[in-house]
């Protein structure tokens, strides 16, 4: 249903990590094994002080010893460290969850890839793009998501490592939500019948059992057969409700919400969902807002904005896709259509067509069909209507002559103005197609020099190789770059990345970012028809930059015209051609 199912994920992720052996801290780390210090980190009696002193110091050593395998464990370990605390599972999302959290995990995937890519190991690098796909998937970043999850199907394939193969194809078939949902149910429920034979089945096997089921309650809900997801939750409920597992007991406490809602009982609905609210995870929350908002939009309008409010208030933390999103908003502009709050609808009708276009994008790149933006023209025409009716009000209290006579001479500067700016577009769209047609874009070439930086010849070239690739693989497209973190990435310090890229590339390091971003959306802009469908803020946040004011700012100052005007042109050009 409308949940995310993690934690098949997260076991199966964690099931490709074996330790071994056991022993206990001293003072001193210098002389401890890997096999040692693995064995801590899992040791339940160690405490969590101490579990972390041995994470770090076990990715130190393996550094230090430049082993490249236990490179990618080492940051395994501190991705999922909370895995090993006392907190297990409930700490990790806990802390994941968090933004700044969840940034710093991503910034640990983005090394552990950059160290293990290279290798051609049974383990490795697909577990560092698993790993990866598994932060992005929880983050709501479903295409980046399903982009590492098939790097490192492609790896498991090609080492025939059976578990990594079988666990990403679910995971890959979950990010799509293109699995055959009722076959997977009839294995699922095999799968529970056979781990109820084994003995002591709710102690030895429980979080796999509790996994599972979470996993089968989603799919039912999602083939909308409620009858039987009740019974699958009521059992989940009395298995987790004298138990330490509180976030499945929760879990199990929302589905039963979501059960009662589906089926219209609306009041026992609103129960199961206001126990859980506290408990539950940034997704799950969304769905629970949309619910409550959907309950009290029946009876209470001012209680059911509050809520649909909160929908719009986690979309705009991380602008992914949230079931019910299209929806929430409809329901937020009925309400201010009723309140007569013209403003409110124009802000809110913005953010349905931006909503639109990120699920519409995500649905195009996830599930290869064509984007549905049938609904953005009616909305625009909608916002245009109620512009008129703003401005007919604000009218009222002006003096009718000044503001016609103020109106019209300002239309005519401006169409002025228009003319003018449209003449030098054309002139300038014109010169920058015909850069594109003389030269294909290609990545910045390796120059070797000698020229005078006080750094080694070797380390230069390492750089420029490093920049090569980094360009080739499109790595400028992510927001996260700065020269410290790249710098980092390539085992270099600033000074010297920063020096090279001012000699090699002639500009300074957020110039050549911003470059290598305005001309690989060019081109792309160029050739891609279902990318000039988007938005500009959506277009932004795709290669990189923060917000559409940048982007723009940037693509101007390298073309001389808006990107808008650009993507304009193109489609008119296609249109009459």
């Amino acid at each position: 249903m409308p949940q995310k199912t993690i934690s098949s994920f997260l076991l199966a992720l964690i099931a490709n990590i074996c330790l071994s052996q056991n022993s206990s801290l001293n003072d001193s780390f210098i002389n401890k094994s890997f096999d040692y210090l693995e064995t801590n980190i899992k040791d339940s009696l160690v405490s969590d002080t101490l579990k972390s002193l041995y994470i770090n110091h076990f990715l130190q050593k393996a550094k230090q010893e430049k082993d490249t395998i236990k490179i990618g464990d080492g940051y395994y370990f501190k991705i999922f460290k909370e895995l090993y605390f006392k907190g297990g599972e409930d700490l990790f999302y806990q802390n994941a969850y968090g933004t700044g959290n969840l940034n710093r995990k991503l910034v640990l995937a983005d090394s552990m890839i950059n160290y293990t890519k290279s290798l051609n190991h049974f383990k490795f690098p697909g577990l560092s793009y698993s790993t990866r796909s598994y932060l992005y998937y929880i983050s709501g970043n479903d295409i980046k998501s399903l982009n590492d999850a098939l790097i490192a199907y492609k790896f498991a394939k090609k080492h025939n490592n059976k578990a990594q193969l079988e666990d990403i194809q679910k995971a890959i078939l979950a990010i799509k939500g293109s699995y055959n949902q009722n076959r997977y149910i009839i294995e699922t429920r095999q799968k529970l019948d056979s781990i109820k034979k084994l003995p002591d089945y709710k102690e030895k096997h429980k979080l796999d059992y509790l996994s599972d089921l979470k996993n089968l309650i989603s799919d039912l809900q999602e083939n909308k057969n409620f009858i039987l997801a009740k019974e699958y939750t009521k059992e989940g409920i009395e298995i987790t409700v004298n138990s330490d597992h509180k976030s499945h007991y929760y879990g199990f406490v929302f589905s039963a919400g979501i059960n009662h809602y589906f089926s219209n009982n609306f009041e026992a609905a609103m129960d199961s969902i206001n126990k859980s609210l506290d408990h539950l995870k940034i997704t799950s929350l969304s769905l629970a807002y949309y619910l409550k908002g959907k309950i009290f939009e029946r009876t209470d309008s001012d209680k059911a904005l509050r809520y649909f409010n909160k929908v719009d208030s986690i979309f705009q933390l991380n602008y992914a896709p949230i079931y019910g999103l299209k929806d929430n908003y409809k329901s937020l502009l009925n309400i201010y259509k009723d309140k007569n709050n013209y403003v409110k609808q124009i802000e809110t009708i913005d953010k349905l067509i931006y909503a639109d276009s990120v699920v519409s994008r995500t649905k195009f790149y996830i599930n290869e069909r064509i984007l549905e933006a049938y609904e953005v023209p009616e909305f625009k025409k909608e916002k245009e209507t109620i512009i008129l009716k703003l401005k007919a009000e604000n009218f009222k209290n002006r003096k009718k002559n000044v503001f016609l006579w103020s109106s019209l001479l300002a239309l005519g500067l401006i169409s002025v103005y228009f003319y003018y700016t449209q003449h030098i577009y054309k002139k300038r769209y014109k010169k920058l197609m015909g850069n594109l047609k003389s030269a294909q874009e290609k990545p910045s070439k390796t120059m070797f020099s000698n020229a005078n930086l006080n750094i080694p010849n070797d380390t230069v070239n390492d750089i420029l190789k490093a920049l090569e690739t980094f360009e080739k693989e499109k790595q400028f497209t992510k927001n996260t770059i700065t020269l410290n973190n790249l710098a980092e990435q390539f085992d270099t310090n600033s000074t010297y990345l920063s020096k090279i890229i001012n000699t090699y590339k002639g500009k300074s390091f957020n110039n050549y970012i911003t470059d290598l971003r305005v001309d690989f959306i060019i081109n792309e802009l160029n050739q891609n028809h279902i990318l000039r469908k988007m938005t500009i803020k959506a277009i932004a946040l795709e290669i990189g930059f923060n917000n559409p004011e940048s982007f723009s700012k940037a693509f101007y100052k390298k073309t001389g015209i808006k990107p808008s005007y650009f993507i304009k042109q193109i489609e008119k050009e296609n249109k009459n051609s």
